[in-house]
């Protein structure tokens, strides 16, 4: 097992990082993070090996569709750390979890859980005729 510094090494939160702004480039929160991208992860790092990360203040706001929810979202920072923990611990679980477990696994999702569902029930109930 490796030592908790490594796991808040800057090369680990700097992919981390690279993760989590896929696709947010244009966001400000994203903008902002990366004005000040080497000093942001030295001092998550820093922050993350001394035990002294706190996360931030999620976001509140509500969506109506596809059905009306309420939404917590976490600020870019801590989404950073997300994704962290995420490169950390999904090789550890990856392995363990069920074969039609669909939800947040890479290759998975929605339209695969309804495809192998699909195939369940054609084995369960043959087609007559």
């Amino acid at each position: 097992m490796e030592e908790p510094e490594n796991r808040f090494s800057f090369p680990l939160l700097l992919a981390a990082y690279q993760d989590c702004r896929k696709g947010k480039n244009d966001s400000a929160s994203c903008q902002e993070f990366e004005f000040n991208r080497e000093k942001e992860l030295l001092t998550l790092s820093y922050r993350l090996q001394a035990h002294t990360y706190r996360p931030g203040r999620s976001r509140c706001f509500v969506v109506e569709k596809p059905k009306l929810r309420e939404i917590f979202a976490a600020g870019f920072r801590d989404r950073v750390v997300h994704h962290l923990l995420f490169n950390y611990l999904n090789p550890i679980f990856e392995p363990k979890f069920v074969f039609h477990s669909f939800a947040c696994r890479k290759g998975k999702g929605t339209l695969a859980a309804a495809r192998a569902l699909q195939k369940l029930l054609l084995k369960a109930t043959p087609p007559t005729g």
